[in-house]
């Protein structure tokens, strides 16, 4: 029960957050729509993010104080998220029309080379934990273990 508690006053906390910003993006939209970017942009952004998740990870597997259990799937791992970095930054950079082509080309690349180690410290260390914090000091919700 008191699971349940917590969870509705972290959604009414997520939305009391985001709620302007949902309604903003909805009534101005960056783009038309996703079909109106075009493929050759898609492609560049695939590719280059993938030359810099390919350079950072052969840059951990180089390093001697890593050791990685399953080679395979630590590969697969540092493509997928070398790739969603690579397009949370095209779609940053495309918003501003102050980055041209070649700056957003040479983000791009170096989001793919932090790739999963970019986007575990926003998960791990901060946006997030931000928000929860936050969220607990306005609705007063407190951990079981706690005093």
């Amino acid at each position: 029960m008191a699971k349940s508690y917590q969870l509705k006053h972290a959604a009414l906390a997520y939305l009391a957050l985001f709620w302007c910003t949902f309604v903003y993006a909805a009534e101005n939209p960056l783009v038309a729509g996703l079909e109106s970017i075009p493929a050759k942009a898609l492609l560049y952004v695939l590719v280059l993010s993938m030359v810099g998740g390919a350079a950072g990870t052969l840059n951990k597997l180089s390093r001697n104080d890593i050791v990685i259990k399953y080679l395979g799937l630590e590969i697969i791992k540092d493509v997928f998220m070398s790739i969603l970095a690579g397009f949370i930054m095209f779609f940053f950079t495309s918003w501003t029309p102050a980055v041209s082509f070649w700056p957003q080309a040479i983000l791009i690349t170096f989001a793919g080379y932090g790739g999963s180690k970019v986007i575990d410290m926003i998960f791990t260390d901060g946006a997030f934990p931000a928000i929860r914090t936050f969220a607990r000091r306005v609705f007063n919700i407190t951990d079981k273990g706690s005093t």
